[in-house]
C-alpha cells in the first residue's frame, strides 16, 4: 500500500475512535431528558426525570418514555399513559386512580403501596415488579401480564384479570374477593392465606401453586386447573 494511502487509513482509523469515545462521554452528544412537564407530554422523553410528588392529574402522556423515572407520590388520577414505557420507573405511593395504561410497558417498576383503583391496565406488559400492598380494587387488567410480580398484601377485589398471565406472582395475603380470574395463568404462584371469596376462576391454570389457607368461598371453580396445586381445600 502506498504511504498516503497509509496514512489516509490511519487518519480514518483516529478520527472514528475519537467519535467513539465522544459517543461514550455522556451528554457530549445526546441532548438531556426535558423534565418540563408543563408541555405537550404526548409521546414526551422523560428518562430518568425526578416526578417525585408532582401533580399530573389526567395529563395526556400517551406513548410517552419515562424508563427509570421518579414518579413516587406522584398524582397521575385520570391520566392517559397508553403504550407509555415505565420501564424501571418509581411509582411507589402514586396515586393512578382511573388512570389509562393500556398496552403500556411496565418491566421491573416499583409501585408499592400505590393507588390504582378502577385504572385500565388491559394488555400491560409489567412482569417482574413490585405491587406490595397496591390498591388495585376495580382495575381492568385484562390480557395483562404480570409474571414473577410481587402482589403480597395487594387489594385486588373486585378487579378483572381475564386471561391475565400471573406466573410465579406471589399473592400472598392479597385481596381477590370477587375478582374475575377466568382463563388467567397462575402456574407456581404464591396464594397462601389469600381470599377469593366470590372470585371466577373459570379455566384458570393453577398448576402447582400453593393455595395454604387460601379462602376459595363461593368461587367459581369451573374448570379450574390444580394439577400439583399444594394446601387447596374445595
Amino acid at each position: 500500500m502506498p504511504r498516503s494511502l497509509a496514512r489516509l487509513a490511519l487518519t480514518l482509523r483516529a478520527i472514528g475512535v475519537a467519535l467513539a469515545l465522544l459517543l461514550a462521554v455522556p451528554g457530549v452528544t445526546q441532548a438531556q431528558p426535558d423534565c418540563n412537564v408543563n408541555r405537550n407530554l404526548v409521546n414526551a422523553d422523560l428518562t430518568g426525570c425526578n416526578l417525585s410528588g408532582v401533580d399530573l392529574t389526567g395529563a395526556m402522556m400517551s406513548g410517552a418514555t419515562l424508563y427509570d423515572a421518579d414518579l413516587s407520590g406522584a398524582t397521575l388520577v385520570g391520566a392517559d399513559l397508553t403504550r407509555a414505557t415505565l420501564r424501571g420507573a418509581d411509582l411507589s405511593y402514586a396515586d393512578l386512580s382511573g388512570a389509562n395504561l393500556t398496552n403500556a410497558t411496565m418491566r421491573d417498576a416499583d409501585l408499592f403501596g400505590a393507588t390504582l383503583t378502577g385504572a385500565n391496565l388491559t394488555g400491560v406488559f409489567v412482569p417482574a415488579s413490585t405491587f406490595w400492598h397496591a390498591d388495585l380494587a376495580g382495575a381492568n387488567l385484562t390480557n395483562a401480564k404480570l409474571s414473577d410480580c410481587n402482589l403480597s398484601g395487594a387489594n385486588l377485589r373486585g378487579a378483572m384479570l381475564i386471561g391475565a398471565e400471573l406466573s410465579r406472582v406471589s399473592l400472598r395475603s392479597a385481596n381477590l374477593d370477587g375478582a374475575n380470574l377466568s382463563r388467567a395463568v397462575l402456574f407456581q404462584s404464591d396464594l397462601t392465606r389469600a381470599s377469593l371469596s366470590q372470585a371466577n376462576l373459570t379455566g384458570a391454570d393453577l398448576t402447582d401453586a400453593t393455595l395454604f389457607a387460601t379462602t376459595f368461598a363461593g368461587a367459581n371453580m369451573s374448570d379450574a386447573i390444580l394439577t400439583g396445586s399444594k394446601g387447596y381445600v374445595p
